[in-house]
């Protein structure tokens, strides 16, 4: 399998051309002055050359005419745009054989059990009548059953469901509902609460649920005990898919009455796997994943990780200190998670203990990584970071950072698009803002968007124009002509006063103060204001803060309209999928009151730990 990365490009153009000593990989080059016509046919024939495909292939001087653009075309032209999620397991699978495909928790896995692990599901749940096209919803927590779960239906061209491990049974039946669901795999017990229950409820009341596998040791008629599933068990029947076709529903969230379900294809979870993979770690490098596998940041990280061929490590749980003592033995040399997790390492009492000598690569992703975090995180684990973005929307990545990049664009923006994907920030008219403007607007993606929302045509219309630019909903600023910076949500943009104020920018402020640990800002309604600020900051284990102490902190460091007009010291903020802050709960609480056992007094928790 040939896959170019964006690296290869620019040093054959380099090659090409000894003067080109700084290439951007997000500009057209012909446009900008990079390449003359007579450079780009030299460059076409060079590509093609090498690497074995069609001149006419590559981009237009009027198309993507940047070094993305045609690293994207180049592995189009290769097929990668035609294989499945199933292509490439089975690729990889037959290429390693007795080679370390991953390790979990302590338990080694070579692609030869990962095949055997997944084909032996795979033709289990075809047994119990589940083919191409059926939804098969899942419910864990981490584990290796997980994994071959996911793989096991795309290998049958099935759409797995993945649910969060800490729904309730209303927020699963809503999206069991939406989906069409006809089968679940899931643990019996997980989250505190019985799986099992929960999902013999949901048959009672009606959910024709008929394909259902529990990993458990006894189960109840009409549900499959896992072990029972894969027993004598052989190869599956393979029906036909292709690289078009739907491969995964992920939901944005469950907890409404309208959740919506993101339709994935399988070529693009192939190709943005394969063309970020390297860029996250390096060929070699061993990464260790603790994103829960449910969330986007968990299912594409399980995918890049396996499309480097090279073993990867990921644990069942999240506990800081465990983690940190792992890192420390030197066999992680790349770590991928969310800012949440990063910041309660940083805090943890093993972080005086951690040696990080063996690591190279780190990667924050998953929700917005505050300038301050990052910095604190590269002091402290001496390697550079990779700051990435994307929604599920988009297949998870959209944009990311790049090792070598200048401190400013590691610490304060999410990088510049990766191949196959075009960016662009728009105003409220969804008018383009000029590269390098310093203006504030929605962020729009092109380039491995959703087929829809599931069953949800309007609503997919809303984000998704004719021209394929999905509108994200993400607030975002020019850092310079190629990387970008994300301000916030649209949703979450407070008018005070007449004044647009963007709570990240008070929350950057904030978190610059010694002793705060965490710190969001919401905006409520208000009669004179319009709508006015409300901070809500923990502190670090020990210390101790007041909304006045905090008040006079701020004054010199924002603006007096983007000043808060409250201050309330909390033992934690609300969390929701891929660790975020919950600012619709934060809202609540703003109107109306904290719960008790998360107000702080005199710095400390009324009932709960710091």
């Amino acid at each position: 399998m040939t896959i170019v990365r964006e690296e290869e490009l620019s040093a054959l153009a380099k090659e090409l051309f000894p003067d080109l000593t700084d290439i951007p990989l997000t500009l057209p080059m012909t446009s900008m002055g990079i390449l003359d016509e007579e450079r780009r046919i030299i460059l076409g024939d060079a590509v093609a050359r090498r690497w074995d495909v069609p001149v006419e292939a590559l981009p237009a001087p009027t198309g993507d005419d940047t070094i993305v653009g045609w690293v994207h075309a180049i592995n189009a032209a290769l097929g990668l745009s035609d294989m499945t999620v199933r292509d490439m397991f089975l690729d990889i699978c037959h290429r390693h054989l007795n080679e370390i495909a991953l390790r979990f928790d302590d338990e080694v896995v070579t692609y030869d059990d990962l095949h055997a692990a997944v084909m032996t599901l795979a033709e289990g749940l075809q047994r119990l009548d589940v083919h191409a096209g059926d939804r098969v919803a899942l419910l864990m927590e981490n584990r290796l059953e997980y994994i071959y779960s996911y793989f096991a239906l795309f290998v049958l061209g099935a759409l797995p469901v993945p649910l969060n491990s800490r729904w309730q049974e209303r927020e699963i039946r809503n999206v069991l509902e939406d989906c069409g669901a006809m089968g679940m795999i899931f643990q019996e017990r997980g989250a505190g609460r019985s799986y099992l229950e929960m999902v013999q409820n949901l048959v009672a009341e009606g959910l024709p649920l008929t394909a259902c596998i529990v990993i458990a040791d006894e189960v109840p008629a009409p549900f499959v005990r896992y072990t029972d599933a894969t027993k004598n068990a052989g190869e599956p029947r393979l029906e036909p898919i292709a690289g078009e076709d739907a491969a995964m529903i992920s939901y944005t969230s469950g907890t409404t009455g309208s959740p919506k379900g993101v339709v994935t294809r399988n070529r693009d979870i192939v190709t943005i796997s394969l063309s970020t993979c390297y860029t996250f770690a390096a060929s070699g490098l061993e990464a260790l994943s603790i994103a829960p596998l449910y969330s986007a940041q968990g299912f594409i990280g399980l995918f890049e990780n396996f499309a480097r061929e090279c073993g990867f490590h990921m644990l069942s749980t999240f506990n800081p200190n465990d983690i940190l003592r792992q890192v420390s033995t030197g066999q992680e040399q790349c770590i991928h998670t969310q800012p949440t997790m990063w910041s309660l390492m940083l805090h943890s009492r093993e972080m005086d203990f951690a040696r990080f000598e063996g690591l190279e690569r780190l990667v924050v992703s998953g929700s917005v990584c505050s300038p301050e975090l990052a910095r604190q995180i590269e002091n402290r684990l001496g390697c550079e970071l990779l700051n990435a973005y994307g929604l599920v929307e988009s297949c998870s990545i959209a944009t990311m950072t790049r090792i070598g990049d200048p401190e400013d664009v590691r610490l304060r923006t999410v990088g510049r698009p990766v191949p196959g994907v075009e960016i662009k920030i728009v105003d409220a008219d969804r008018r383009e803002i000029p590269r390098g403007a310093s203006a504030t607007g929605e962020l729009a993606v092109r380039g491995f968007v959703m087929k829809g929302y599931y069953g949800k045509p309007d609503k997919t219309a809303e984000v998704v124009d004719d021209d394929g630019w999905l509108y994200t909903g993400d607030l975002a600023r020019w850092h310079d002509e190629e990387n970008i910076s994300i301000v916030g949500r649209c949703k979450d943009m407070v008018i005070r006063g007449g004044f647009n104020v963007y709570p990240s920018d008070i929350e950057e402020q904030l978190l610059q103060l010694p002793g705060v640990q965490t710190a969001a800002v919401v905006g409520i309604p208000h009669d004179i204001l319009g709508e006015k600020l409300v901070a809500f900051v923990v502190p670090l284990p020990g210390e101790e803060m007041t909304s006045g102490t905090l008040a006079r902190a701020m004054r010199p460091r924002i603006a007096d309209y983007k000043q808060p007009d409250e201050y309330h010291v909390v033992a934690q903020v609300p969390i929701i999928l891929a660790g975020k802050v919950d600012k619709k709960a934060l809202v609540d609480w703003a109107i109306n009151g904290i719960p008790g056992d998360q107000q702080v007094v005199f710095g400390w928790a009324k009932g709960a730990a710091l």
